[in-house]
């Protein structure tokens, strides 16, 4: 009896995953558009300086030795529903029987005007080195100065990822930074802005008004109930039409399915691709969407969040 064709799409923690746990009863493809895999809980602290970039992005194929798993570079273009085979823009065609979506997420700007143009998202080795490059660049200004100009540092977002990273910058500005020029130091403020009534929504209010005091202590500014209106380049224009200084602006809100699902022909719901309890395609039995790209619903209708616990907290998976 022949094996199953089984293609995943993504190479992120739940399509490796899948893909090894499929490995000994069928003949698997993993498809990733790096041949890397960045592990993305640890990019906040890219971002500080903590790590560098190498630390936290392992080679794809590296991970699939002493597997059958065949690997290839690309990103699906379509989904050739009638005849079982998705189109790489490599123009390679792969047959399958089953088909697993794990393609993971982009950040979710929620219509904000200016996030695009003046904010740096998280999502990537390279966003989290732009976002270390911005902060230290702006800091030897600092230094060069010599007088009391302010840097101002806002994360907007206060779930697990706008946590870490808030509190990753305030670290950085009272270690290395104090070190380096203490005079300059002083003057860097951080931000955190949160929409809600609390940091850390998805948990417990005990744990949100814990973290907010360890946030305090090391001189991060919470806001909540606040929102964005608006980024601009060196400011934040917030919902009651107030400004907040902003020289760099970091972008943590939340997120939304890759948006090259939006190619692929499937039912979109919510921002992800719409699934049965069983992580199957809504109306696609043959298809299965997993993580941060499936619209997987709780018995409360709201979407399930996997998460790991990290420093600060605990990390969306």
């Amino acid at each position: 009896m022949s094996r199953p064709k089984v293609v995943v799409l993504g190479a992120g923690f739940g399509g490796l995953t899948a893909a090894k746990a499929l490995d000994s009863i069928a003949d698997v493809t993993l498809v990733d558009r790096h041949n890397f895999q960045t592990f993305l809980p640890l990019l906040y602290q890219v971002s500080t300086a903590g790590l560098a970039a190498d630390h936290i992005a392992h080679p794809i194929r590296g991970a699939l030795r002493k597997t059958n798993i065949k690997f290839r570079m690309g990103s699906p273009l379509t989904i050739d529903h009638k005849n079982k085979s998705v189109k790489l823009d490599s123009s390679e065609v792969l047959d399958f029987d089953y088909l697993v979506i794990a393609l993971g997420s982009a950040t979710n700007d929620f219509g904000v005007k200016g996030v695009a143009e003046h904010a740096l998202g998280m999502k990537s080795v390279s966003e989290a080195l732009e976002i270390r490059s911005s902060i230290l660049r702006r800091f030897e200004d600092l230094c060069r100065f010599e007088d009391d100009t302010k840097l101002s540092i806002t994360v907007v977002g206060g779930g697990p990822t706008g946590v870490e990273m808030a509190g990753a910058i305030a670290e950085l500005k009272k270690g290395p930074l104090k070190s380096d020029f203490a005079s300059a130091a002083k003057n860097i403020e951080v931000n955190l802005v949160e929409a809600g009534p609390r940091i850390l929504p998805s948990f417990s209010p005990l744990l949100s008004h814990r973290t907010k005091k360890d946030l305090e202590k090391l001189d991060v500014k919470v806001f909540v109930n606040t929102s964005v209106k608006e980024v601009k380049p060196r400011e934040i224009i917030l919902g009651d039409k107030s400004k907040l200084a902003s020289e760099v602006t970091i972008w943590a809100a939340g997120v939304t399915g890759e948006p090259v699902m939006k190619k692929l022909n499937l039912p979109i719901e919510g921002g992800r691709i719409a699934v049965d309890p069983t992580l199957q395609v809504t109306n696609y039995p043959h298809i299965f969407a997993i993580g941060d790209i499936a619209g997987a619903k709780g018995k409360d209708g709201r979407d399930v969040a996997i998460t790991r616990h990290t420093k600060r907290g605990c990390q969306r998976a």
